[in-house]
């Protein structure tokens, strides 16, 4: 097997694994937040509360990978 594809096998492999690892969380939150609960209303607002963390916190780290990637193919 070459070296390219055992990298490309690894970086699918570490891709399966972030899904997964967050398929739970918002299956885990999915069970949290059930219509027919008395706090509904509530568990409904700390989702909201946390997907907006999540973005305010993930987005600039997204957006500082995305733009190494792209000065790095520039100059090849």
């Amino acid at each position: 097997m070459h070296k390219s594809n055992r990298i490309r096998i690894q970086y699918q492999e570490k891709q399966l694994l972030k899904e997964q690892y967050i398929l739970g969380k918002f299956q885990r939150w999915a069970h949290f937040i059930q219509p027919a609960d008395k706090i509904y209303r509530f568990r409904l607002l700390l989702f909201q509360i946390w997907i907006l963390m999540a973005l305010i916190f993930v987005s600039p780290i997204m957006n500082r990978i995305i733009k190494s990637k792209k000065t790095k193919n520039s100059y090849e």
